[in-house]
This record gives structure tokens, sequence and C-alpha cells, in this order.
């Protein structure tokens, strides 16, 4: 880039590079200066996770160190990596190509320690083809707000859903936890711990604002949505950079301790199964007085009632089992099929959380099988072994998905508690930022919830 070019870019306000080159960016251009914002490492070491990240364009990966190597290909610009071994100036590196996971080597320089990436969903041995990119702009919120969340291609629904209680309950909390630097482009966000003792001790944070994204540049794929705030990208990428990577809060957690690392303040819980209907609305009613954030989280599966789909196919008798959901699958290891008349003995499946599919196994079962996602069930007996009638078998299961279509309540999913209704409902917000659930009375809320917790979050600005 030419000076006169550069002087340009300079008045503009847009990031470059140390070398004065632009930085891509997607929101805003409120850095100024020459810098680069991503969170290089001098000697990166081996198990660090991260991404290579050049300058706007693809970065060539060899299979050796030399630029005499044969080249693997050339990966997008932010493609997630793990380092192998560091060696001057290159880095061997295992990162996604394509539909192969491959070793190679790049150059050292463009190597950014990133939170670890999560695993695909269509294969779990590659990794998922989210490429950092970076969304210039100030970031640090002002007028945070629960809505401002939209939880995406990650499964921390309790992370974002105790984000969204603690935004509703003290905005404030949410704008001192997130520090700017604008001579950096980089942002420093404050965490809490348990110290000995038993006090909360702060934990600082600091990362860049280079985020996973999906389908196109310009839309995250993780926490944010195109057009919202994306404080919560910022925390979500610190969160996950304290813990041990994207990977490790895609696995779960529970939303009182997410609640207390925000806040600095031990959350409360109880169990819902404690609870009579005639508590519930005083529950919540007395929680809202006290500016409490509130978090609460839907059991796993829902249970369906006895089905006879299955009738006579080939040797044996096949049928799709009916949802009330086109989400829904059946829950590994709940399938049973009775026979009503007891000709022959009660089938099971042998699946695992995770499996797709499972054999059926009992005394009197020949071949069996059940897709958990298409719901198809087939099932073979032994020679002399059959029911009177197809219409004798009879199949029980838990599913996952939608457990409430009417009340849009989804299974395994966690929610931040927004407000009472008319005085008998409860409304509560899902973090994906859509399929947002009706209210639901007290009766509703007991039936599918089993898990709630409070905080009390101060309100008053407080130190970084």
């Amino acid at each position: 880039m030419g000076n006169a070019a550069l002087a340009d870019r300079m008045r503009s306000g847009g990031p470059t590079f140390d070398d004065g080159s632009p930085i891509p960016t997607h929101q805003g251009s409120e850095v100024t200066g020459s810098f680069d914002p991503a969170n290089r490492v001098a000697r990166p070491s081996a198990g660090q996770k991260g991404a290579l990240i050049g300058k706007g364009s693809e970065v060539l990966v060899r299979s050796g160190k030399t630029s005499r190597s044969r080249e693997l290909g050339r990966v997008a610009d932010g493609t997630p990596c793990e380092v192998i071994q560091s060696d001057g100036a290159v880095v061997q590196v295992r990162l996604r190509i394509g539909q192969k996971m491959v070793v190679g080597w790049a150059e050292a320089t463009a190597f950014s320690s990133q939170p670890g990436m999560i695993k695909s969903e269509d294969d779990p041995k590659l990794t998922e083809d989210f490429p950092y990119a970076f969304f210039g702009g100030d970031h640090d919120p002002t007028a945070p707000k629960g809505a401002d969340t939209a939880q995406g291609a990650l499964g921390d629904c309790f992370f974002i859903a105790s984000m969204a209680a603690i935004a509703n309950a003290s905005p404030q909390a949410i704008a001192d936890a997130i520090t700017f630097d604008k001579a950096t482009g980089k942002y420093t966000v404050r965490f809490f711990e348990e110290a000995r003792g038993g006090s909360m001790k702060p934990v600082y944070i600091t990362v860049d604002a280079y985020l996973p994204t999906s389908g196109n540049r310009a839309d995250p794929a993780f926490a944010g949505d195109p057009g919202k705030p994306l404080w919560p990208a910022i925390l979500e990428k610190a969160y996950a950079q304290w813990k041990g990577g994207y990977d490790v809060i895609g696995e779960g957690g529970t939303g009182d301790q997410a609640m207390a690392e925000l806040s600095g303040v031990r959350s409360r819980s109880k169990n819902p199964a404690s609870m009579r209907e005639a508590d519930v609305l005083p529950y919540f009613e007395g929680a809202m007085r006290e500016g409490l954030a509130i978090y609460a989280g839907v059991r796993n599966t829902g249970e369906a009632s006895a089905q006879a789909p299955l009738s006579a196919s080939g040797k044996g008798y096949a049928g799709r089992l009916k949802q009330i959901h086109s989400w829904n699958e059946v829950e590994p290891g709940t399938l049973s099929v009775t026979d009503l008349k007891g000709k022959v003995g009660v089938a099971r499946d042998e699946g695992e959380e995770g499996d797709k599919s499972s054999a059926l196994a009992g005394r009197d079962v020949a071949n069996g099988s059940i897709d958990y996602k298409s719901s198809q069930l087939n099932i073979e007996y032994k020679n002399g072994k059959k029911p009177e009638q197809p219409s004798d078998l009879s199949v029980h299961f838990e599913y996952h998905g939608m457990l409430d279509p009417a009340k849009t309540i989804i299974g395994n999913h966690a929610y931040a508690f927004e407000r009472v209704v008319d005085g008998k409902m409860l409304q509560f917000y899902n973090p994906w930022g859509s399929y947002q659930p009706k209210p639901i009375t007290p009766a509703e809320f007991l039936r599918y919830f089993d898990a709630l917790s409070t905080n009390a979050v101060p309100k008053t600005k407080t130190a970084r």
C-alpha cells in the first residue's frame, strides 16, 4: 500500500496491520491506528489451538518446511488449526482442508492463538469449517440487554442464558465486565472465580475481535447475529479462552456457576421438583422484587405415549414412530417393544448418548434396529416366535427436541426469566434469539423445568 493510500486509510479510521495493509472488517470502523489485532504468538508450542490468520487472503500450507515443498492447499484466511511443532519461521499444524484433516507447514507469523474449535456434527473426525474473521468496531456494551444475545452453532445455552439473565437484572454488570482498548483493538473481559477461603476473585482475559464465522464471513458462527450487538460474542470468546476452548464450553455447563462467574456473587439454586404449584408465582415475583437474575433449565426428554405403529414386513415387523414435532428424535436407551399378549419377550434398544442408530436386543429377538433421527423401527423375531397380531406390539420411548410445540418449549435447553405476565403466567427468553416460548403456567413450569437458579448481581458500577 502506497503512502497516500495508507494516509487515506488512517484518516478513514480503518484498522491496518503493522505493515499498513488493511484489515478486512465486517462491522464499524471505530478502531484507529496501525496495528495487528490478532493474538499472534512469538513461539507457538505443541498442542496450542488457534488459526492461520494472514492479511485477508488465503494461507499457503505445504508438506514440508521449505518453499520447495509440495503445496497441500491454500486455506481460507482464519482457518482453525492446532500446532504440532514449531521450527523458527515455520510452524507445523493440523487443520481441515476440504473433507480431510491434514498436517502441514505454514509461516509461523500466520499463527494466532484462538480458542479451540468444535468438531463437525456431520463428521466428528473433522473440525467445523468456521474460519475466524475480524469484526472491527468498538463492541464494548453501553446499554446491554438480555435480548442482545443470540446463541449460534455451539452447545453453550447455559452460558448464553446466564449472560441474558445477568443483563436483564443488571446491565451495568455486563458493561463493567468488558473493556475495549482502541490502541490495540483488543478486549479485556473480567470474570470471577472462587478463591481460597470462599471469596470470589476477579480473573482478566484478553481477546481479539476475530470470531468464528459460518455461511459468510460477516455472520458469526457462535454468539451474535449480523445487525445485533456483538458484546455477547466477545464475552463468549473470552469465556471459551478461559475455560480451554469453544470445544470445551460447547460440552455444556451449569447456569448457577456461569452467573457467579459473570457477577462475582454466588448463585442460589432451587430444585423445581421441591416446589408446589402454589409456590411458583410467589417465588418468581419475589425474585423480581429483589432484582435477581433468574436462570432456568428444561429437562432433557419427553415421554411418548405407547404406540402400535408396526406392521408385518418381510420376515419381521417395521414402522415409523410418531413424533409431536419434526425436530424430535428418539432418545437412545429408552425404547422398548412389548407384546401386549406376551407371545414374545420385551425388546430394548442398546443405544447410548450420541448414537445415530442402535440394534434391538431381547430373548426372542433375531434382528432389530432403530434409527433415532428418522424414528424408523425394524424387528425380526426368532423362528417360532411372533405376536398374534402386529398391533399387539406396543412401542414406548422417550424423545428429545421440542417438548411442547404449542408453547415452544425445547428440551435440554436453558432460558433466562423475563417477567410475570398478567399476574399468572411466566415469560422466559430463549437465548437463541428466536423460537421464543409463549407464556407458561406454574403447572407447565413444574412439568418441563428441572433447574432453577438466582443471582444477586450488583446493580451499581463496580471496579474493573
